[in-house]
């Protein structure tokens, strides 16, 4: 486990970090889906018989495949591969915006049955069926096809941490954090991460805790995804030790410590009722002794319309705690929306 440790800290230290997202301190990276919603005509090619190098289209999933004239090249390794298997494609989608022509995935059998389905759904996703997205993705993140495990993976990671939940997933713990040290796959860390959180494994609340500990003086937004899954797998004990190890230690980087922060926020919503409990009760005390957080509460729980802090933030206001004009105008403003909204009860 300790060389394992050190190779997913190696692959850490390449992940960039990114502005905040909507639930997990990052931007989760565009999905084939995104770029098939975002196109006028979508075609499957071969490379055309008397010109091997060059692309036809033999299908279409959107639009008309006659006057798809696609200006990319056949490369050597698809060529040898669509030779060797006749069934497969490559996907390109004509963007609507410009006309322009993007590879968007080359298709085996499997995966074409998947693509085919995406694009069966996309009128429906296009007039804002998340939910039937979000459904169909949920069964295939452990497909045993990589490309297809990894588009799920992708998919789950673009949506809201509370729906994540609610799509009773039941993942396998020891194979995912086995994945973890793949370099060519970094960018599925954080998804993966929650997935561990969601797992119910005790066996992976040190795993967890122990990734917390390696990122509290790292700029890397992945802190996000590792307090979030703790506070998932370890309820009240994780709000504890969130609290006092290192929203109150001055060695953590204040990027994340805010990442704990939005973590807490997400639970106080999304969390079961202990863990919500134990959450509001570490952070008011926290918030009385480390009055600089006062900033990050009110943004991310005000983000989420909970108001649970009310007393905690107007107590930092009144002790005026805070130095920056801009942070006392972000409290306030929060403490004033949850006025309004108690006086609305």
């Amino acid at each position: 486990m300790r060389l394992v440790a050190l190779i997913l800290l190696a692959a850490l230290a390449l992940v960039p970090a990114a502005s905040a997202c909507l639930f997990h301190g990052y931007v989760p990276s565009e999905t084939i889906v995104d770029r098939m919603l975002a196109s006028r005509q979508i075609v499957l090619a071969r490379p055309l018989a008397e010109s091997p190098f060059k692309f036809t289209a033999v299908a279409a999933l959107k639009g008309d495949p006659s006057d798809a004239e696609i200006p990319h090249l056949v490369d050597s390794q698809s060529r040898l591969k669509m030779a060797a298997h006749p069934q497969d494609t490559v996907m390109f989608a004509r963007d609507a915006k410009d006309g322009t022509w993007l590879r968007l995935a080359y298709l085996d059998a499997d995966f074409r049955a998947v693509v085919e389905g995406v694009a069966a759904r996309l009128p429906d996703w296009a007039a804002g069926d998340d939910a039937d997205r979000s459904r169909m993705f949920a069964g295939l993140y452990e497909h045993p096809n990589r490309d297809i495990r990894n588009l799920a993976l992708q998919e789950l990671d673009r949506v809201d941490y509370a729906v994540l939940r609610d799509l009773d997933l039941h993942p396998d713990s020891r194979a995912i954090r086995s994945r973890l040290v793949n370099l060519s796959e970094l960018h599925l860390l954080p998804i993966r991460v929650l997935l561990i959180g969601l797992s119910g494994d005790p066996d992976a609340q040190e795993f967890l805790a122990n990734g917390v500990s390696k990122l509290r003086d790292t700029n890397l937004a992945l802190m996000g995804a590792y307090a979030t899954a703790w506070l998932e797998l370890s309820g009240a004990e994780a709000a504890k030790a969130l609290s006092e190890q290192y929203l109150l230690d001055r060695d953590t980087w204040p990027t994340a410590k805010e990442l704990i922060v939005e973590a807490m926020a997400i639970h106080s919503r999304s969390g079961d009722l202990s863990t919500r409990r134990a959450i509001l009760a570490e952070l008011r005390g926290t918030l009385a002794r480390a009055p600089e957080l006062a900033p990050a509460a009110a943004q991310h729980f005000g983000a989420r319309e909970d108001w649970s802090l009310r007393d905690a933030l107007a107590g930092v206001l009144d002790a005026n705690a805070m130095d920056k004009p801009g942070d006392v105008i972000a409290v306030r403003h929060y403490v004033a929306l949850a006025a309004n909204d108690r006086n609305r009860e």
